[in-house]
């Protein structure tokens, strides 16, 4: 699922840019490490869900996290599924290069019947909502990184503007002696 804050959902979903709940967040810290070998990353995901409907869907084993690794450039898309605080995953051989996006989700693992909270907005009109498995129930922010290459390098810059006094107004000169031209 692709993350898009105009998308809109038929029942409540913890996500940072809409008010479908009142209170509680889901958030993701997103560490990654480069490896010995150039194309090596290691990948830690930290989670934390602070709304109590949802953790104890969690502790029931009810909803799972989902972390999607996309990578454009390999055509690496996979998903992770897992119940954990934490995970670190390890990609070899060039699985990972380029503009890699992570993005984490928060899904129902079997179809929940009685999906309620007090903190779900009071502009929905029902208050109770049938949940399909596989629904997501909060999204997190998205992270990018780089992997064997820097997005946009500093270049710098060729030319050098400078004020001459003996220059008058309305002409220039330029010189090509110096580190940089200079536009005088």
């Amino acid at each position: 699922m692709k993350y898009d804050e105009r998308k809109a959902f038929p029942h409540p979903v913890l996500v940072p840019y809409n008010r479908d709940f009142t209170e509680g967040e889901f958030e993701v810290d997103v560490d990654y490490r480069l490896g010995e070998e150039k194309f090596d990353v290691q990948l830690e995901v930290e989670r934390r869900l602070a709304e109590p409907l949802l953790q104890e869907y969690l502790a029931k084993g009810q909803v799972q996290y989902v972390t999607e690794v996309l990578c454009a450039e390999t055509n690496f898309e996979e998903a992770y599924c897992s119940s954990q605080q934490s995970e670190r995953h390890d990609f070899s051989g060039g699985e990972l290069r380029g503009s890699v996006w992570i993005t984490s989700f928060l899904t129902a693992k079997e179809r929940i019947s009685d999906y309620s909270s007090k903190n779900f907005n009071k502009e929905f009109v029902k208050t109770e909502f049938e949940i399909e498995k596989g629904a997501a129930l909060g999204i997190a922010e998205p992270s990018q990184f780089w992997v064997g290459q820097e997005p946009f390098q500093d270049i710098g810059t060729v030319w050098e503007l400078v004020q001459s006094p003996e220059i008058e107004m309305g002409r220039y000169k330029i010189d090509l002696d110096s580190d940089k031209i200079q536009i005088l």
